[in-house]
């Protein structure tokens, strides 16, 4: 038998409104935070940004032209090999 299929999380728009402030406090900054094709965006300032991929293992930052912002994204994976961690990420830190 093979490895669980990993699985999505679907937010509330009241659960994202919390990953918001929570990152907005990991930044000192205020952020928005964005849900779309399975990843969570948060936008904000290009040191927010590289603060978030700093902090977090995973994820990804860039330069969005079209909105003339920088954001973090990362996957919301739920269940990665039988595992559910939470929505918060591990950070590099341990």
């Amino acid at each position: 038998m093979g490895e669980p299929e990993n699985t999505y999380v679907r937010l509330s728009p009241e659960q994202i409104e919390q990953l918001r402030v929570y990152y907005s406090a990991v930044c000192g900054e205020e952020v928005l935070a964005e849900v779309g094709n399975f990843q969570l965006y948060i936008f904000g300032s290009e040191l927010a940004c590289l603060r978030l991929y700093y902090k977090y293992v995973g994820g990804r930052v860039k330069w969005v032209e079209s909105r003339a912002s920088w954001f973090y994204a990362r996957a919301l994976v739920a269940r990665v090999a039988g595992e559910w961690p939470c929505l918060i990420p591990q950070t590099r830190m341990g």
